[in-house]
């Protein structure tokens, strides 16, 4: 059996330059220059508010604490400074608490990747935190925060609340876009309107009536009846509000099964009951297989 591996809870730090490498492809001596006098501000703050520096990557850097306070703190006096000093390579900072794997001196797991992910979404000169973090600083510190909302990142399952720190020399942001609710099928089919579920309504009937009519012969207006309930079927799964990756399979099996009972009855009206039963039974088999490993 394996040894667990080595993990510890940290607030951690993911700071990172803004437009780096463009400034480097323009004049590399003058933009190493400013990232210089950027580190010795940073670095600084990181040691002074008990922190230290786990990993590095060219203009980045991932910083951890053993308190979330200290650790806002020392992102805002970071922000602060850089301002004072009249730099012109802005920072974004991005911060969370969370579960972190330690090797070595490195740090690793999903903690890290989370921080460097609010990092990205900060403006140059902001300090972004998690809903973690904004648990832990309410009535700590003197600074307000922003609720910006929520927003989806990278190969997180949910989307997050995100809060921007307020103050002075912090570069204010707006709030994310709305995310919008996601669609399933339950609620597509009661946003249909009325009027169509009345035109299936009396289709049916109509298609009823007719074959009623002409009960044991073979006539014309069997098949027009047959055309009038295979093109209600194509009505009916048009309105169906579907994923688009799935949209064409689902569509067309479920088209498919209706239309093979409505030939199949050869216009018995006594069949047409078992449509909406045959198109519900397609929907599901289509999700049970696509659920399989």
């Amino acid at each position: 059996m394996s040894a667990p591996l080595p993990r510890k809870l940290a607030a951690i730090l993911s700071a990172d330059a803004e437009n780096f490498s463009a400034r480097m492809s323009e004049d590399e001596a003058s933009a190493f220059s400013e990232l210089r006098a950027a580190r010795l501000i940073i670095d600084a703050q990181i040691a002074a508010f008990g922190g230290r520096i786990a990993n590095t990557a060219g203009d980045g850097l991932i910083a951890e604490f053993p308190s979330v306070v200290q650790a806002v703190k020392a992102a805002v006096d970071m922000q602060q400074r850089l301002v004072q000093a009249g730099g012109t390579l802005p920072f974004r900072i991005g911060l969370h608490m969370g579960d972190v794997i330690t090797h070595g001196e490195d740090l690793l797991g999903d903690g890290v990747n989370l921080a460097a992910r609010v990092q990205s979404k900060a403006d140059p000169g902001a300090v972004l935190v998690t809903q973690q973090v904004y648990d832990q600083m309410r009535g700590k510190i003197d600074h307000g925060f922003q609720n910006l909302g929520e927003i989806a990142l990278k190969n997180m399952h949910e989307p997050i609340a995100l809060y921007a720190v307020q103050a002075n020399n912090l570069t204010t942001m707006s709030p994310f876009t709305p995310i919008a609710p996601t669609k399933s099928l339950k609620t597509s089919r009661k946003k249909m309107p009325l009027k169509s579920l009345t035109g299936i309504c009396l289709g049916v009937w109509c298609l009823a009536t007719l074959r009623a009519t002409v009960v044991g012969t073979e006539s014309q207006t069997t098949w027009i009846g047959l055309a009038l309930a295979i093109f209600m079927i194509l009505r009916l799964v048009s309105r169906l509000e579907l994923p688009r990756s799935e949209s064409g399979p689902l569509r067309g099996l479920l088209i498919g099964a209706a239309t093979t009972v409505a030939v199949f009855s050869q216009g018995q009206w006594l069949f047409w009951p078992a449509l909406p039963l045959v198109t519900f039974a397609a929907y599901i088999a289509f999700h049970r297989f696509k659920a399989q490993p």
